[in-house]
């Protein structure tokens, strides 16, 4: 019986038996895969889940909104009334305001032939404190400056006065124009002449 062989064509001394060759193949697609063993990926599900996180942002962007929505609008109403208060406050003041001036025109029409001199001045004393109290009402106050210290903040020193006996430096000794703070802050300076001592 004749062997079958099968020489190579790289080497022509080398016999390959054709049993061992189809041993050889059969080793080799044993080592091919007979299977995918990766995950099965459930498409149908993924896209479920993707509507479910879509419908859950598109909620939390609609609360966000309306959380917006209500700020702006709260805001617009605090600033509306913050306006509305400022407004019937400042109508009050002039209201009071109004009144001083009806007293100054009553005074207008004093009849100076026969008016003295003192009751006009006891005429405009009255319209002066009622004006006072109005606005002390609102929180001005006058600015001290008879005999106490000078103090830049709230004096302004317009001349040097020779101190006199007694009289230290830098104190004010005349004022020149009345200063005036509204709630504890100084709105206008008083003008003082302040005191050189020698």
């Amino acid at each position: 019986m004749k062997r079958n062989t099968k020489r190579t064509t790289n080497n022509p001394d080398t016999v390959i038996d054709g049993t061992s060759e189809q041993a050889t193949a059969d080793t080799a697609n044993s080592e091919i895969p007979q299977g995918d063993d990766s995950p099965v990926v459930d498409v149908a599900q993924l896209q479920a889940d993707l509507a479910e996180m879509s419908a859950k942002v598109d909620q939390l962007n609609d609360a966000y909104l309306r959380q917006v929505a209500d700020y702006q609008n709260l805001k617009r109403r605090t600033q509306q009334q913050m306006d509305e208060i400022g407004q019937y406050k400042l109508e009050g003041f002039v209201k009071k305001l109004l009144g001083v001036v009806d007293n100054f025109e009553r005074a207008m029409q004093v009849d100076t032939e026969t008016a003295s001199v003192v009751s006009v001045l006891e005429g405009i004393t009255m319209v002066r404190a009622q004006l006072m109290k109005i606005l002390t009402d609102e929180g001005v106050e006058v600015i001290e400056t008879a005999g106490v210290a000078f103090d830049p903040n709230r004096h302004e020193a317009m001349m040097r006065v020779p101190a006199e006996e007694g009289v230290e430096d830098d104190t004010i000794v005349l004022e020149l124009e009345r200063g005036y703070t509204l709630n504890k802050r100084v709105i206008r300076a008083s003008k003082v002449g302040v005191a050189k001592a020698d």
